[in-house]
């Protein structure tokens, strides 16, 4: 059921979603203290191994040391070149490509060639930041800001459930993907937040909505829910449901029947069914454009025997399949939304059925209204000490 009586009011306006100001307030009120997932710990799983990113404007490198994931500022103390150009690899070192300066997992040098041209060097001054680091299972996530909740504190009540969704114990990882989208953030992930476009976005797919009578929804502090039985309306959807429960006894697992869909404010989305976990994070990389990144996990572990595990390899491959061709019908109206929001005369109108993306706009927008809040106090006390300041000097000069 859904909990909202009457149609809402979007928090959010237009302008909200191409605009450079509104963007530059996102960075700072929504983005400054909220983690980022930028990898999966089965990707870094010995020495060497290194993923990089760009997280809003900032380069970073997420290596392994001797076991140790660190995430460090992609960018050397020396001349600024960028350390690890590459998405992600593996090297015995993290060395410079240009002078050869080395670092160790606190960002501090660990060699120096010609160390004489640099006397008294100070190696707590010229090292690399390093970032918050924490893990959610096999989900690696970095926070940029010194200060911030942790990881579990970001997620919430949700948090050891979506640890064994993505545990190693019991899933595997079976496809990741990257889109760059020429959209505002928030457009692909308000998309995740509603089943009302279904019908005309996804008609070969998912076919149709799942409507009030079949829909959960659920507020969290830290984000929103929702929950639906499988209701295959379709024989070709029966059929695959059908398959599916075959797997899952073979696989040694009672089959629920239940999909899921949380969203962790503002931009980390996961589902869930009885054989997948997908995870979504989609990075903003300017007021008109975002990058989403995709892991999805099969379940099944490495203490089944070989045909169990090459069942599962292989359902996971399919289902990766329809995960790529769902995202893919969703991409093509992105655009659309975007460029309708260039031309739009006012706000929009939100119906019950969309209820979770108000929850997702309301959220930006208090965060951007209590950034504003706390540097007008600012700017009002910096303010008053100045006033103050002038007339303590005209005092004393009187006196």
């Amino acid at each position: 059921m859904y909990l909202t009586p009457v149609s809402l009011k979007p928090p959010l306006s237009p302008e909200d979603y191409y605009s450079e100001e509104s963007w530059e307030l996102e960075r700072r009120a929504v983005f400054a203290e909220s983690w980022h997932l930028v990898g999966t710990a089965s990707q870094l799983n010995r020495h060497g191994k290194f993923l990089t990113w760009e997280l809003l404007g900032v380069p970073v490198v997420v290596r392994n040391f001797n076991g140790e994931l660190v995430a460090l500022r992609n960018v050397c103390a020396h001349r600024q070149a960028i350390l690890a150009p590459k998405p992600s690899g593996c090297s015995p070192s993290l060395k410079c490509p240009y002078h050869g300066w080395e670092y160790g997992p606190d960002g501090r040098t660990r060699k120096l060639p010609g160390a004489s041209n640099f006397p008294k060097f100070e190696h707590a001054h010229y090292c690399l930041d390093k970032f918050a680091l924490e893990q959610c299972g096999d989900l690696v996530f970095v926070r940029l800001s010194a200060k911030g909740p942790t990881l579990r504190e970001w997620i919430g009540e949700r948090f050891d459930l979506l640890e064994s969704w993505f545990s190693t114990r019991t899933h595997h990882l079976a496809t990741h993907l990257k889109f760059e989208l020429p959209a505002n953030w928030k457009i692909p992930v308000e998309n995740s937040l509603e089943s009302y476009h279904i019908p005309f976005v996804h008609p070969k797919t998912f076919h149709e909505d799942p409507a009030e009578k079949n829909s959960t929804h659920v507020f969290h502090d830290t984000g929103t829910s929702f929950m639906s039985p499988f209701h295959p309306p379709r024989f070709i959807d029966y059929l695959l449901d059908r398959i599916e429960i075959w797997v899952m006894h073979r696989l040694g697992h009672p089959p629920v029947g239940m999909y899921s869909h949380h969203h962790i404010f503002p931009n980390l989305m996961i589902s869930h069914t009885d054989t997948t976990s997908f995870v979504q994070m989609v990075h903003p990389t300017g007021p008109r454009s975002c990058l989403s990144t995709v892991w999805q996990y099969g379940l099944g572990d490495a203490g089944q025997n070989l045909f169990q595990r090459t069942l599962s390899w292989w359902w996971g491959k399919f289902t990766g399949f329809l995960t790529k061709t769902i995202v893919t019908e969703d991409i093509s109206v992105f655009p659309l939304v975007q460029a309708g929001s260039v031309g739009a005369r006012q706000p929009g109108i939100l119906g019950r059925c969309e209820e979770r993306l108000y929850e997702s706009q309301k959220y930006v927008k208090d965060k951007v209204d209590a950034w504003k809040q706390a540097r007008n106090g600012q700017e009002n006390c910096q303010a008053t000490c100045q006033t103050t300041n002038v007339e303590r000097q005209q005092d004393g000069q009187e006196t």
